[in-house]
């Protein structure tokens, strides 16, 4: 795959419009044009923080559809595929902590 202006101009609008949210583990840096990798410090406990809801958040889900498949909880369909549509969307946070443990070579990579 080539890589077009088109892309690195999407890269630095993203950059722009996602300055004051948290910072993630991997960044992109706009002066060198590369993935930037930042390790875990007090720049990331935001970032933490918010992984660490939805992680809870998560098992809270989890712990309600395993209770509606094995009859300790009785809730209606709609509120059933809704749970499940919700920890489909979770399971992403799992990506997102593996770009902690992985964006370094992520980030080589890509670059």
């Amino acid at each position: 795959m080539v890589v077009t202006p088109l892309m690195w101009k999407s890269l630095d609008n993203l950059t722009t419009y996602f300055a004051y949210v948290w910072p993630c583990p991997l960044n992109w840096d706009n002066g060198n044009k590369k993935f930037a990798y930042t390790p875990l410090g007090k720049k990331l406990i935001p970032w933490a923080a918010a992984l660490t809801y939805f992680l809870v958040g998560s098992l809270l889900l989890v712990s309600l559809v395993l209770g509606q498949i094995y009859g300790w909880v009785s809730m209606p369909l709609i509120l059933s595929i809704t749970n499940i549509s919700y920890l489909v969307i979770g399971s992403l946070v799992f990506v997102e902590a593996g770009t902690l443990f992985y964006g370094q070579q992520f980030a080589t990579g890509f670059n």
